[in-house]
């Protein structure tokens, strides 16, 4: 016996020695793990715990990655890999990283979400953090992954199937900051670059602006976006920016259905009247413009402000189609847009505001006679009255209201009974922007009280104000999906939502359900979100903010488009819209390169044609035909 038990463990050692059999390294994930940090425990199962690949080859550590926040953090020993060739030390004393790489240096605190590059401070979306891992007893430096791995000028690749990333150093892809901190955003056309504030600067407009964005700006060019940083440090200088190469991205093979859409706002359409033949050939010289772009679908505000660029049995004429509010133009707009969009082989979607009624005016006289929020404003009913509700010298439709769900919805219907449309498309106009201290006893809050009293009388848990009215937006947005498809199947709903998705989960506005909208198949045909930065922001760079999207894409019958803002290019807006031309092609090759961007949207027509866009599209053009 003893002489086969030395025979046995010599054929094991001759079998290592020849490579035959190799000791294989403990498996990272465990069904679930504990780890402590910031002074509390927790446990993650699989499903939170990642592995990591770098330049091909599989990283091996007792302590996987975890997911905390949406964000893959990851032991330091990830970059410490040989073959990048990292530069690394670690103060324990500051308990800071510090990561150098061909010029860049990078410094991160353990248990802050700011770091520095370069000595420029820049916020993270989550923070690092020496981690104690339970089961073996032993400290664990974790980083941001992307936020890392781009900073340092190397490639970050997320398989969410595996539960993997893999960061390689072959590939010489533009720098992106990985930074998402939540910044304030108007319409479509209007993200904000300033300190963010609660509040979102409401857009006075003239005219207001495209979807999107909150009401969008007079002038049909959003307010620069500015994002905005939210946490107590101090905002970041936007640093010199040279401009940047284009992304060596190989694009995937542009699918026939790429959806290629220009938004056409009601800034697009004149305030006083036009002739039936001077509309018509408006509209010609837009669609054709259209297509000779390379687009194949027009987007067209119909309704901005609770009224019609055609007949409608529930809503007043609107100003765009015959200079005044209520007066009939003469000829039906939207049936010109449409039949010349079909004529000219392009799809048409109907762009609604469904909630807006008025920017800068709270007054029932401005509207025209027969307006529904006028005959609400003018009843002797108390609970009628409150259909409409005033906030920050706006007027909007109360989203918590029945009668209101079943006016927009009837809206829709009309439009789709009546016209050969080939989709309804809403903006980012959902609830108004509130802030901390406000936003529990403002607005629709007393319809909260009455539900709460409700719940209380039912013995059932209310929800939180919050919750109660994402909840509100969701019944519409369910609401319009079931009737567009009760009455076509063939006509799709989608909806544009701001870009900066903290924002849209913040607790003081929007309350625009994206997880669910996204996750599910009875809600949304499409959602384009407006990704209006640059890759070189410093809150929502563009590839980071688009891979985001992507994450929260859980359905597959939910197509996602990419909002561009065809209005930034050239402009000072932020340093790198300044210096480089090719900011915009360079966003639709790296949209492209992933599978789950289905196409994407401009905003908005009138910015083809400023001279500061020119050099941009030149570059973005001939990617597009």
């Amino acid at each position: 016996m003893r002489k086969k038990k030395i025979f046995c463990c010599l054929l094991a050692l001759l079998l290592v020695l020849t490579g035959i059999f190799v000791p294989q390294p403990e498996e990272s994930k465990a069904a679930t793990i504990t780890v402590k940090y910031g002074g509390k425990s927790y446990t993650y199962g699989t499903k939170k715990q990642t592995t990591a690949k770098v330049n091909g080859k599989k990283i091996s550590s007792k302590m996987p990655g975890i997911i905390i926040s949406n964000t893959n953090v990851v032991p330091v020993k990830v970059f410490k890999n040989s073959s990048l060739g990292i530069s690394y030390s670690y103060n324990s004393s500051k308990k800071i990283v510090t990561l150098k790489k061909s010029g860049t240096t990078l410094k991160l605190t353990m248990g802050s979400k700011i770091a520095k590059v370069n000595g420029k401070k820049v916020t993270m979306s989550t923070k690092a953090q020496r981690m104690y891992l339970v089961s073996n007893k032993t400290y664990y430096l974790m980083v941001p992954a992307r936020f890392v791995a781009e900073k340092l000028g190397f490639t970050y690749v997320w398989n969410n199937d595996k539960r993997q990333c893999t960061i390689n150093s072959k590939v010489n892809v533009t720098k992106t900051p990985n930074v998402v901190t939540v910044i304030p955003e108007t319409e479509h056309p209007n993200i904000i670059e300033t300190p963010y504030t609660p509040t979102i600067p409401t857009v006075k407009p003239t005219a207001t602006v495209k979807p999107t964005a909150t009401a969008k700006p007079t002038a049909t060019i959003k307010p620069t976006a500015t994002p905005i940083q939210t946490t107590s440090s101090a905002v970041v200088s936007t640093p010199t920016v040279k401009p940047t190469e284009t992304p060596k991205i190989t694009p995937a093979p542009v699918a026939e259905e790429e959806m290629k859409a220009v938004w056409i706002s009601y800034l697009e359409f004149s305030t006083t009247k036009q002739t039936e033949a001077q509309f018509k050939k408006k509209i010609n010289t837009m669609f054709d413009n259209c297509v000779s772009y390379g687009m194949n679908t027009v987007i067209v505000h119909v309704r901005p402000f609770s009224d019609a660029m055609y007949k409608s049995d529930y809503f007043p004429w609107s100003k765009y189609a015959s200079g005044t509010q209520g007066t009939d133009p003469g000829y039906d707009p939207l049936k010109i847009m449409v039949d010349l969009a079909h004529k000219k082989g392009l799809k048409i979607q109907a762009w609604l505001n469904p909630y807006r009624v008025t920017l800068g005016s709270t007054s029932a006289s401005s509207l025209a006679s027969g307006h529904p929020a006028k005959k609400w404003m003018n009843s002797t009913n108390e609970n009628t009255k409150r259909n409409v509700l005033s906030y920050g010298g706006n007027l909007y439709y109360n989203p918590s209201k029945s009668a209101v769900r079943t006016l927009i919805v009837n809206g829709v219907k009309e439009i789709i009974k009546n016209y050969d449309i080939d989709g309804i498309h809403f903006d980012d106009y959902f609830y108004p922007s509130f802030d901390n201290s406000n936003y529990q006893n403002v607005f629709d809050a007393p319809e909260y009280e009455t539900y709460v009293e409700n719940c209380e009388e039912s013995g059932t848990e209310p929800n939180s104000i919050v919750s109660w009215r994402r909840s509100n937006v969701n019944k519409l947005v369910k609401e319009v999906y079931a009737a567009v498809k009760e009455l076509d199947s063939n006509v799709v709903f989608g909806i544009s939502p701001a870009g900066n998705i903290d924002n849209l989960l913040s607790n003081v506005k929007y309350y625009a359900n994206v997880k669910t909208w996204m996750s599910n198949t009875n809600y949304v045909d499409y959602i384009c979100p407006q990704i209006y930065w640059s890759f070189q922001n410093k809150v929502c760079p563009y590839a980071e903010t688009v891979d985001r999207w992507i994450s929260l894409k859980k359905s597959n019958t939910v197509k996602l488009y990419i909002g561009i803002a065809v209005y930034r290019a050239g402009t000072d807006a932020e340093t790198e819209w300044k210096n480089s031309s090719d900011v915009l092609k360079r966003q639709i090759v790296y949209g492209r390169s992933k599978k789950e961007v289905s196409g994407f949207c401009f905003y908005r027509y009138d910015s083809f044609l400023a001279t500061t866009s020119k050099k941009e599209l030149a570059n973005l053009l001939p990617l597009l035909k």
